[in-house]
Protein backbone atom coordinates (compact mmCIF):
# COMPACT_ATOMS: atom_id res chain seq x y z
CA UNK A 1 0.00 0.00 0.00
CA UNK A 2 1.20 3.52 -0.78
CA UNK A 3 0.55 7.01 0.50
CA UNK A 4 1.26 9.60 -2.18
CA UNK A 5 1.74 13.31 -1.46
CA UNK A 6 1.87 15.74 -4.40
CA UNK A 7 3.26 19.28 -4.26
CA UNK A 8 2.17 20.89 -7.57
CA UNK A 9 4.14 24.08 -6.89
CA UNK A 10 7.45 22.32 -6.33
CA UNK A 11 6.77 19.51 -8.81
CA UNK A 12 7.52 16.90 -6.17
CA UNK A 13 5.81 13.68 -5.24
CA UNK A 14 6.59 11.86 -2.01
CA UNK A 15 5.74 8.18 -1.78
CA UNK A 16 5.46 6.40 1.55
CA UNK A 17 5.30 2.62 1.52
CA UNK A 18 3.09 1.02 4.19
CA UNK A 19 2.82 -2.46 5.66
CA UNK A 20 5.07 -5.20 4.33
CA UNK A 21 6.18 -3.01 1.41
CA UNK A 22 7.81 -0.55 3.82
CA UNK A 23 10.43 -3.09 4.86
CA UNK A 24 10.90 -4.84 1.51
CA UNK A 25 14.11 -3.76 -0.29
CA UNK A 26 12.62 -4.37 -3.74
CA UNK A 27 9.81 -1.88 -3.05
CA UNK A 28 12.21 1.05 -3.00
CA UNK A 29 14.04 0.00 -6.14
CA UNK A 30 11.91 -1.74 -8.76
CA UNK A 31 8.50 -0.28 -8.02
CA UNK A 32 9.81 3.21 -7.30
CA UNK A 33 11.60 3.32 -10.66
CA UNK A 34 8.44 2.24 -12.47
CA UNK A 35 6.26 4.74 -10.58
CA UNK A 36 8.74 7.57 -11.22
CA UNK A 37 8.94 6.83 -14.95
CA UNK A 38 5.16 6.60 -15.29
CA UNK A 39 4.51 9.85 -13.39
CA UNK A 40 7.18 11.78 -15.31
CA UNK A 41 5.60 10.71 -18.60
CA UNK A 42 2.07 11.50 -17.38
CA UNK A 43 2.72 14.78 -15.52
CA UNK A 44 6.10 16.37 -16.27
CA UNK A 45 9.66 15.24 -17.06
CA UNK A 46 10.85 17.70 -14.38
CA UNK A 47 8.89 15.92 -11.65
CA UNK A 48 10.87 14.72 -8.61
CA UNK A 49 9.77 11.47 -6.95
CA UNK A 50 11.02 10.64 -3.44
CA UNK A 51 10.40 7.54 -1.33
CA UNK A 52 10.14 7.76 2.45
Amino acid sequence: MLDIFFDPEGKQIKIHYQGACGSCPSSTTGTLQYIEQFLKEAISPDLEVHAN
